[in-house]
């Protein structure tokens, strides 16, 4: 089985039913063995379910299936928020790109691949060398 960095939009995927990449993000996301979740994709999906005015309750509910489900694994390391800051200098990227980075950087320092559906964040995952997992057609 394999494991992965998941990226807040490919979990917005797997959550909601009727977005236009769902299928393919639970076949993905069912097929892995272990989710590593950077806090910072809870903080996104938190502002994405403020976003969308999602009833508390059920914003509630998810989000405690989410982080008690088997196969998620929560991750804060400052090596990874060290290692996004270095990237911003390198590559001249500026904070707007923060959160992706905080992403790859947690892909990087696993070792992982990134599960994203986010154009940009593979190009950039690419660039620095961190594996991307691709989803057919």
């Amino acid at each position: 089985m394999s494991e992965a960095v998941i990226d807040t939009n490919a979990l917005i995927f797997y959550i909601v039913e009727d977005s236009r990449e769902h299928a393919k993000a639970v076949e993905v996301m069912n097929n892995l063995s272990r989710w590593f979740l950077p806090h910072i994709v809870i903080y996104e999906l938190v502002w994405f379910f403020k976003s969308i005015n999602l009833q508390r309750d059920l914003a509630m509910n998810i989000l405690n299936n989410l982080i008690n489900y088997r196969k998620v694994v929560l991750l804060c390391d400052n090596d990874v928020i060290k290692w996004v800051l270095r990237i911003m200098q390198d590559f001249g990227w500026g904070f707007g790109s923060f959160n992706d980075l905080v992403v790859l950087g947690t892909a990087y320092m696993l070792g992982r691949p990134l599960f994203t559906f986010d154009g940009e964040l593979k190009r950039r995952a690419h660039r620095l060398g961190i594996k991307v997992l691709e989803v057919n057609a």
